[in-house]
């Protein structure tokens, strides 16, 4: 069951969430994006690897 104080809270926290992201610097935003994807592109690559090597 969800609480009516909890549902209170996750709206102020992504309300919060959206000011600082909005108002954050776009160098740092894209920055952390390129180095999520850059991380995932390189976990899918090494996964893949495994999966098709020759061993």
């Amino acid at each position: 069951m969800i609480w009516s104080a909890y549902v209170v809270q996750v709206v102020r926290y992504h309300a919060w969430q959206n000011r600082n992201t909005l108002t954050a610097e776009p160098d740092a935003y894209f920055g952390l994006m390129h180095a999520t994807l850059n991380d995932l592109f390189w976990a899918v690559t090494v996964r893949m690897s495994r999966w098709y090597s020759d061993a």
